[in-house]
């Protein structure tokens, strides 16, 4: 509970609170069984209690820009997928609940043409008319500087299968006059000259293959890099080797544009649309197509040549059909997990292809998001908030009956935060226990010969920390993510490791995003550590329980840059003088992966109500050194 704070004229122990609820209950049961034989009890399940505001109210107040635009000489990339099934000139009556089922009448499914999502291929290729669609978009675009090309292009069609331009997954293609007569001759069913959107579609619609046949093409174009890296400057330039005997990375923008769910078969049904059977449909399992996703995202592992990849996913429809919901999810998803953005279109519209590009050499970095926590105290596992003297992650009531101390956020001085070490040598991996059968603190050394970070810089008592998240890098090796070194979040998920570690929450490199994550309560478990919730404990368990309150509002905004101003209130408190810890996270809108990182922390002033942090460029946040950046 906290402490100090529950009125300003009277303190309150917990203890307090459970001699009165002992109390009222023995005064509840006794006029029960004395003589109200009609009463009708019922039981609710205990609340705990938990945390209330301190009156009066205290306000963090953060002003703060984006970091500018800042030039971008990096090759973009662009894989187009493009779904060539059959259901784009012949397609069936979806269910109107739109769960992806098939409408079944009378032992009959319809299937009609009037259902075909893109019959002509006018929204996924539109016309030289129609402005930024992709024949548009191609057919104005210049041909590369062929000494320092910079746009490359390729193109996956897939239906039951998928094929590829240039052939064989083999890489991209900068010559892109040439790439638009490849596209415009596929918009016209293989007859450049026909005037008519002729696009030859049929069969099933298997994402795998699509993806499959991505993630060779990207692969196989960082080997031609590295292949072009490694070659004598004397080499002769070429359009996929333009600067030989250099490294050069390269942005890649994924879109992939279709009309329905993965499903490459349908039993049980006739081609007239009678069903002969019970109808199933044969889908592509949702946990292959997001783990070929994560495949394909881990390519940026290799950041001498990857400067990021990003999935964009456009699922287009038919105004006389109904939705296919359960496309719309899984396309969503994929696009959360590739780094991009959904989009939705409708047949007779066109697919905006200028949105997929960046701008010439010029990133804007976006807010993604931000975080505002006091660091002065922490939830227990049974979801109460207690004091936190050294901002280690631990209550000071877990570091007395531990034996470790409440003062020292590295009690043994081994360089590994005390909440580290509690979570490794707690349960079955405690060794070194008190009399009371608790594990205490020892000063294991992990840098010895053969230890798990003696290969890790270790100065005045510290490991080197690549980023300034919270964990240093012994720290993540001894929890298991070393993948995720000088990345302050490991798992993408939007919640830097430290605070999501703190939580109790998954934040290893490949673990289960916390955004995914969820309780019986109906929170997720980001949105428990954005609001400053108690992540373990269902919220229905908790008494007095108020979310913390974020108030952006935009300043201003240019081309370059955009200002805004934080008020965070109703934070849980244990004193007057908190310290509070601000993390935001800054994205560009196409190169998603590439993101900065910025951490600050300050101490309430016992007389003030407001804290305010000024942007890192204020002359006195910079002499005191408040602000940390990465990378």
């Amino acid at each position: 509970m906290q402490r100090g704070l529950f009125q300003p004229s009277k303190r309150r122990s917990h203890s307090d609170h459970v001699r009165k609820f002992i109390f009222a209950s023995s005064v509840a049961l006794l006029s029960f069984a004395t003589g109200c034989e009609n009463y009708k009890a019922v039981l609710e399940p205990l609340q705990r209690y938990t945390v209330v505001p301190p009156s009066p109210q205290k306000t963090v107040n953060v002003d703060f820009c984006t970091d500018p635009a800042v030039p971008e000489k990096t090759a973009v990339k662009t894989v187009i997928i493009l779904d060539h099934s059959g259901s784009n000139k012949l397609n069936y009556m979806m269910a109107p609940d739109g769960s992806g089922n098939l409408l079944v009448n009378g032992n009959q499914v319809l299937i009609s043409p009037t259902l075909g999502t893109d019959p002509l291929g006018n929204l996924r290729y539109g016309s030289l008319t129609t402005p930024n669609s992709l024949l548009q978009y191609l057919s104005v675009l210049p041909p590369n500087d062929p000494v320092d090309p910079l746009k490359y292009f390729a193109v996956v069609n897939f239906s039951d299968a998928a094929s590829t331009f240039p052939a064989g997954s083999s890489g991209f293609t900068g010559d892109i006059p040439n790439f638009y007569q490849h596209i415009l001759s596929d918009a016209r069913g293989g007859a450049p000259t026909n005037p008519a959107g002729v696009p030859v579609d049929a069969g099933g619609t298997s994402y795998l293959s699509a993806l499959q046949a991505t993630y060779n093409m990207i692969r196989n174009d960082i080997s031609t890099a590295k292949a072009c890296a490694a070659q004598p400057v004397t080499a002769t330039p070429t359009m996929n080797c333009p600067h030989p005997g250099k490294s050069r990375t390269s942005s890649y923008a994924i879109v992939m544009a279709t009309d329905g769910a993965p499903i490459i078969d349908v039993n049980g049904l006739a081609a007239n649309g009678t069903v002969t059977g019970p109808l199933q449909l044969i889908r592509e399992s949702t946990n292959e197509i997001l783990g070929l996703v994560q495949s394909i995202v881990a390519l940026t592992s290799d950041k001498k040549y990857v400067a990021g990849i990003n999935l964009f996913t456009v699922h287009y429809v038919s105004p006389n059909n109904n939705v296919d919901n359960t496309a719309r999810t899984l396309l969503a998803e994929m696009a959360r997990v590739g780094n991009g953005i959904p989009y939705v279109s409708v047949s007779g519209s066109s697919i905006d292809y200028t949105r997929f590009q960046p701008p010439a050499r010029l990133i804007k970095y976006l807010l993604s998001d931000l975080f505002v926590t006091n660091i002065s105290g922490a939830f227990g596992n049974d979801g109460l908030w207690g004091a936190d003297n050294d901002h280690d992650g631990l209550t000071n009531a877990i570091e007395i009956a531990w034996g470790s101390n409440q003062n020292q956020f590295d009690s043994n001085g081994n360089g590994v935060n005390d909440m580290v070490e509690h979570h490794l040598r707690r349960g079955a991996n405690c060794t070194i226990k008190n009399g009371s059968g608790l594990c205490i603190d020892a000063a294991i050394n992990y840098r010895a010969s053969g230890g798990a970070c003696s290969g890790i810089s270790f100065s005045g008592g510290r490991y080197l920390a690549s980023d300034p998240n919270g964990l240093n890098d012994c720290e993540k090796v001894l929890l298991a993510d070393t993948g995720g070194i000088n990345n302050p979040d490991s798992n993408s998920d939007g919640v830097p490791d430290w605070l999501a570690f703190k939580n109790g929450v998954s934040f290893q490199l490949g673990s289960v995003p916390a955004f995914l994550s969820t309780m019986s309560d109906g929170y997720t478990h980001y949105q428990k550590i954005k609001f400053s919730m108690p992540v373990q404990t269902p919220i229905t368990a908790l008494l007095n329980f108020k979310p913390s309150n974020y108030a952006l509002r935009q300043v201003s905004n240019s081309a370059t840059q955009t200002c805004y101003n934080l008020k965070v209130t109703d934070l849980p408190f244990i004193g007057n003088t908190d310290r509070i810890r601000v993390e935001l996270v800054e994205r560009s809108e196409l190169l998603q992966d590439r993101f900065l990182y910025r951490t600050a922390e300050k101490n309430f002033v016992a007389t003030e109500t407001t804290l305010n942090f000024k942007d890192w460029n204020n002359t006195d946040e910079i002499t005191a050194g408040t602000w940390k950046v990465w990378p």
